[in-house]
Formats: structure tokens, C-alpha cells, sequence
């Protein structure tokens, strides 16, 4: 790394921690426009949630769920609900009785989830306030700064909850638990063989380069067909659709510098997640 990037980092980070004092605590509500939806949706977010906004709406991660029209989706670690969001509008526009179980323990992220799943007027999520975990109880869970005890439940009971209203296959299980998601899929291939996709990020900090090879391994055993999905966004046109897409209030400001630094020291960003599919 040079040091015109290590001042491009300095820079970047200045700026985030900037954002993290002014709203650590607070929501913001933002309005943007989704490629994929081609409609404008709104979502009450803290500051953290604003990459994830960025990351799935704006830079099109986990867009490939979308070619497989899904109807039934498990949304694990669902955060404030931007995938639960765009998954459940899609279903209410393709299909007539879809179901998304949007699961997210966080009191901190469950609160704008359950306000973007209403303001977006989605009548077929359930939320669902729980850490997904190999055994059912409680755990303890840290979350930017906020230290929580909360309930676990299995993936199987989801998979049963799901039956009970008459889903007996789901077409699409997202993961996004911070690295939990091996010992998810350790808990066995009974759950496994009722869900026709998986798209997860990975976390090799968390349980290195063998769990990552571990996590295929599963899949590929239990019939998924597993691609390793790299993308390269180019920043300036990232930027470009920042300043279209989110309506100005006092966090786009700073998010819109913050961002016009990240073009100035990289050329592009990587998106990188597992997407795992049976063929039929």
C-alpha cells in the first residue's frame, strides 16, 4: 500500500468515525431507488445500516437470487431489512401467496426492521426476533457497541415454521450471521434438503480458509452446485448512483464525501459471496 492510499484510508476513516458519533444511536430514513425493483423504496436505518444499503441496492450484491423468481425465502440475520425488503416486494409483484421469515436477534437492527417491513406495506414477511444457532436457548450477542441476550432457535425450526404455513420448499435461504454461518450448516443436511438455494457471505476471519472450504464441502454434499461470485464495482459509477438514487438529508452529505474520497484512492471495490443452488 502507497501513501497516497494510506492517506486515502486515514482520510475515510475520519469521515466514518464522523458519521458513527453524529448517529450511532439514532435512525435516519432514507429513500432509494432499487435497480433491481426499478422503484424507489424507504428504510429506516442507523449509520451501519447505510452500507448494507449500499452494498445490496447500489452495487447489486446477491442480485443472482433474483434469477431464480423466488417465492419462499429465510432471511437469516436480516439486519434492518434491506434484503427482506427487496425480496418481499419482489414476491408481492411475481407472486400471489409468497413468504419471507426475516430473522435478526439485534434489538437494534429488529427495531428498523419491523418499521421498513411496515412502511413498505409488506404483508408477507414474518420477523422473527431470535439468533439462528445449532441448539435452541439463549446466547449473548455484541452489535456496534450494544451487548444483548438473546434467544436462539435452529435452522430446522424455521424449515417447520415454514411447512406449518404450507411452504414445504424454500427456494432461497439467505445467511449473514458475522461468521456463525458454519456452524449453521453443521447442523445437518435434514434442513438442507428442503432449500433449493443459499447465498451467504463469507467471513474466513472468523473460521479461516478451511471453514470456507468446509462450508462448499456441505453444500456440494448436499446437492448444491456452489459458484464463488467476485464482482468489481468501479467507484465513480457507485458514486454516480449515490448522488441519483438517495435523497439529500445531513447523513447523504457526509456519506457523499466520504464517498467521492473512496473514488479519489480506489478504482473499484470487490463484492465477493457464496451463491449455492440445486439443479433441478
Amino acid at each position: 500500500m502507497d501513501t497516497f492510499e494510506k492517506v486515502g484510508l486515514s482520510l475515510r476513516s475520519v469521515i466514518y468515525d464522523i458519521i458513527k458519533t453524529l448517529y450511532s444511536r439514532s435512525y435516519m430514513l432514507i429513500e432509494v431507488k432499487a435497480d433491481i425493483l426499478q422503484e424507489k423504496i424507504k428504510l429506516y436505518t442507523h449509520y451501519e445500516g447505510l452500507q448494507v444499503i449500499d452494498e445490496l441496492l447500489l452495487l447489486g450484491e446477491y442480485a443472482k437470487v433474483f434469477e431464480l423468481k423466488p417465492k419462499t425465502v429465510i432471511d437469516i440475520g436480516a439486519h434492518i431489512g434491506v434484503f427482506t425488503v427487496m425480496t418481499g416486494k419482489y414476491i408481492e409483484t411475481t407472486h400471489k401467496n409468497g413468504l419471507i421469515l426475516a430473522v435478526e436477534p439485534m434489538t437494534i437492527n429488529y427495531i428498523p426492521l419491523l418499521a421498513n417491513i411496515s412502511i413498505n406495506k409488506l404483508h408477507n414477511v414474518i420477523p422473527i426476533k431470535a439468533a439462528v444457532a445449532p441448539t435452541e436457548g439463549t446466547a449473548t450477542l455484541s452489535w456496534i457497541g450494544v451487548k444483548e441476550q438473546v434467544k436462539t432457535i435452529t435452522a430446522s425450526h424455521l424449515l417447520n415454521l415454514a411447512n406449518s404455513m404450507r411452504h414445504k420448499e424454500i427456494d432461497v435461504v439467505k445467511l449473514d450471521i458475522e461468521g456463525a454461518e458454519l456452524e449453521i450448516l453443521r447442523e445437518g443436511a435434514d434442513w438442507l434438503k428442503h432449500v433449493k438455494a443459499v447465498v451467504m457471505e463469507l467471513h474466513p476471519a472468523t473460521y479461516g480458509y478451511k471453514g470456507v472450504k468446509e462450508i462448499i464441502s456441505m453444500l456440494s454434499r448436499n446437492g448444491f452446485v456452489v459458484d464463488y461470485i467476485s464482482k468489481e464495482i468501479d467507484t465513480r459509477r457507485a458514486l454516480q448512483k449515490w448522488l441519483y438514487y438517495i435523497n439529500p438529508n445531513p447523513p447523504w452529505l457526509i456519506l457523499a464525501l466520504w464517498k467521492t474520497l473512496v473514488t479519489m484512492f480506489r478504482n473499484n471495490i470487490k463484492i465477493n459471496y457464496l451463491f449455492a443452488k440445486k439443479i433441478q
